[in-house]
């Protein structure tokens, strides 16, 4: 899903497809599920302080591979917000979130 060597016309297609031929691999097991079966995607660090530039942890990407109609968060407390003093002041660093696909009936 992270950048490869490839040859693109802009630095955020480079970015964008690899995650989009991870999404189409991870989607080829979703028949497997039960209904309301989750697959969990991706585990996203420090989801409300995006600053990356890189696939999956860039928002804009993200949210145009993987749009929130077909696809959902699932948010919960940092490790390190319990353990950082530094992550325990900064309120952007306090969550993280697993991105999810579930099975609807």
């Amino acid at each position: 899903m992270f950048l490869k060597n490839t040859i693109c016309e802009t630095a955020y297609l480079q970015r964008k497809l690899p995650l989009e031929a991870f999404k189409n691999y991870i989607m080829s097991f979703k028949d497997n599920l039960n209904d309301n079966g989750i697959i969990i995607i991706g585990y996203i660090y420090t989801i409300l302080d995006e600053c990356y530039s890189n696939g999956i942890f860039n928002k804009e990407i993200r949210d145009e591979v993987f749009p929130l109609d077909e696809f959902d968060y699932y948010y919960f407390k940092s490790i390190n917000y319990y353990e950082d003093p530094y992550t325990s002041i900064d309120p952007k660093r306090e969550k993280d979130a697993c991105l999810v696909y579930k099975k609807t009936v």
